[in-house]
């Protein structure tokens, strides 16, 4: 173990030692305030000026210190968008691409049902100062208005791979990237057609999704958005082993939209997640 790992580890334990050595409420109370204090604040420089990210675990850090590696096309398709554009991001997790696209301008309709994640991108919300430009919906998306469960394999802030089903799934994902279910959250879900029929959001021009096991539900609850033009892109997660991929490509090819690249960071090759690749396609 390297010096600083030791340090690191030695000044842990001093920290979690506190209510030991200061007794009852004051020991705890101290650990409860400072642990509000201690909390990183991670600014990252951009293009557009720079972006802070409310980390409260190693997770979240994590998270925006990948801003620019961990999904790289992601960040290029949000900066070749118009600033006057409507982006939805489903599967928003902490908000890491909503608030960086509200911090160019755009509008941002950021869907997150995991509990434990809204609280950061609210966070991350307010400490950028863009809640005019970023709106939180704490809801699933499927492809249709029902009740059910968030199946979660971590509550660790800025956790993933969760997916909204029914209340008596086991585990969650396929082959290497299995996981036992460890929490279920109630939830309810809409689909896109309705939210935009029904509830009158605004069309968006477009929509990123990257969420867990349902993909295809989630678009196949918005054949009717994906008639209507407005809507110029479509940026989705996918595993190139399923066969529901293909059927995926199929269909959007079928309602005008194009794949315009498949592509995964560097990082995932060689990994349990290296059949994983982001699918972006673009209206003809």
């Amino acid at each position: 173990m390297s010096i600083k790992k030791s340090i690191f580890n030695m000044i842990k334990s001093i920290y979690v030692s506190i209510p030991k050595i200061i007794p009852t409420y004051l020991g705890k109370r101290f650990r409860a305030e400072s642990a509000e204090l201690l909390v990183v604040i991670d600014e990252i420089d951009t293009k557009y000026g720079v972006l802070k990210f409310y980390c409260m675990g190693w997770i979240p850090l994590w998270r925006s210190q990948t801003l620019f590696t961990k999904e790289p096309e992601m960040i290029e398709w949000i900066d070749n968008m118009d600033r006057d554009s409507i982006l939805w991001d489903i599967g928003a997790n902490v908000g890491l691409y909503s608030v960086y696209a509200g911090l160019k301008g755009l509008k941002v309709f950021a869907f997150e049902p995991s509990a434990l994640n809204t609280f950061l991108i609210s966070k991350n919300i307010e400490i950028n100062n863009l809640k005019d430009n970023v709106t939180l919906f704490p809801i699933a998306i499927s492809d249709k208005n029902e009740f059910g469960y968030l199946n979660m394999t971590t509550t660790d802030l800025g956790g993933a791979l969760n997916e909204f089903n029914e209340d008596n799934i086991k585990t969650v994902g396929n082959g290497a990237y299995q996981a036992n279910v460890v929490f279920k959250q109630g939830m309810f879900a809409y689909s896109i057609d309705e939210l935009i029929e029904k509830y009158k959001f605004a069309v968006p021009n477009y929509i990123k999704i990257d969420v867990d096991s349902i993909e295809d539900r989630i678009v196949y609850g918005m054949k009717r958005t994906l008639d209507n033009h407005t809507l110029k892109g479509i940026f989705l997660e996918l595993d190139e082993t399923e066969d529901r991929t293909q059927q995926l490509i199929d269909f959007l090819s079928q309602k005008g939209f194009k794949l315009k690249e498949k592509r995964h960071s560097d990082m995932f090759n060689n990994s349990k997640f290296q059949t994983q690749f982001n699918y972006i396609f673009q209206r003809e």
